[in-house]
């Protein structure tokens, strides 16, 4: 189980099954001093623990959910308003978050690919079940990428919801990968895009008569 051990800053503590398929990971936290997030004083005086269990990437095909023990701290720094406050484990689940940052980087990739409906169809066969709506979610939350200056480029439709919504993935060939998702598949849309990357002198679309229409303004000496 190879996941386990890529777990930074955790001890392992167990494992059990959770239902029919699943599994359940026990985790507490190493380090054993926190800080305070008002007043960046250290603590090591344990008030109580709490328990928070985030969905995980799956292990061989069984979907995962991590009981992580959490520790709660006393502030001792009498001038602080903050008299208690949860350790963070920021490298393995944002706060409050109910998934581990690296299942959102999976699902979200998956989104990408695929978009909402397709990608959870395919996300629950990954022992890894998420809704369309979060898929897309997850998507918009991801970090721009660097900028570059992409010379071949791809433009396609993408479902942001399946009959109902779509909009324009725009796709680095050269790099193999997406490099932004615009918000509807209208030709303005894509005008407004291609016109701030003069340099793009390749496109490649489907039949769409907006994309083509898109191209011939918004890139008028790409090929």
């Amino acid at each position: 189980m190879p996941q386990i051990s890529m777990m930074p800053g955790c001890r392992f503590n167990g494992i059990r099954r959770e239902g029919p398929s699943g599994l359940t990971i026990s985790l507490q936290k190493r380090l054993k001093v926190a800080r305070c997030p008002q007043c960046r004083r250290r603590s090591t005086t344990v008030h109580g623990y709490y328990h928070r269990r985030p969905a995980d990437l799956p292990i061989a095909g069984r979907p995962v959910r991590l009981d992580l023990r959490v520790r709660r701290y006393v502030c001792g720094n009498a001038g602080c308003r903050r008299r208690a406050f949860g350790e963070k484990v920021p490298m393995l689940v944002a706060p409050s978050a109910q998934r581990t940052k690296r299942l959102a980087k999976a699902q979200a990739r998956t989104g990408i690919a695929l978009g909402g409906a397709a990608g959870s169809r395919l996300s629950r066969q990954m022992a890894m079940p998420v809704s369309g709506d979060t898929i897309l979610r997850l998507v918009r939350l991801l970090p721009e990428p660097t900028p570059s200056t992409p010379t071949i480029i791809g433009v396609d439709d993408w479902a942001m919801k399946k009959r109902l919504r779509y909009g324009t993935i725009i796709v680095d060939l050269q790099r193999h990968r997406p490099i932004d998702l615009l918000p509807d598949r209208t030709a303005e849309t894509v005008i407004e895009w291609l016109g701030s990357r003069p340099g793009i002198e390749i496109v490649a679309r489907d039949r769409s008569t907006e994309y083509r229409r898109a191209i011939t303004i918004g890139a008028r000496n790409a090929v």
